[in-house]
């Protein structure tokens, strides 16, 4: 797993809420403490396709939240 910024993109519930309407189940970095907010925690355990079809979803999600 790693931990994303999406901080540019709202709060870290906000987020992750916007990729779970898309399929993508992602831990809101708040879930870790306030110093972690702004921050996704998301897992790459997945092959490669589901992993591009992935990418897409975040990329659509986050394209919502401009």
């Amino acid at each position: 797993y790693t931990m994303v910024d999406v901080g540019d993109y709202g709060s870290s519930i906000a987020v992750a809420d916007a990729l779970l309407e898309e399929g993508v189940i992602t831990v809101p970095g708040v879930a870790f403490g306030r110093e972690s907010e702004g921050f996704l925690r998301v897992s790459f355990c997945a092959d490669e396709n589901m992993l591009t079809e992935g990418v897409q979803r975040i990329k659509k999600g986050l394209a919502r939240l401009r």
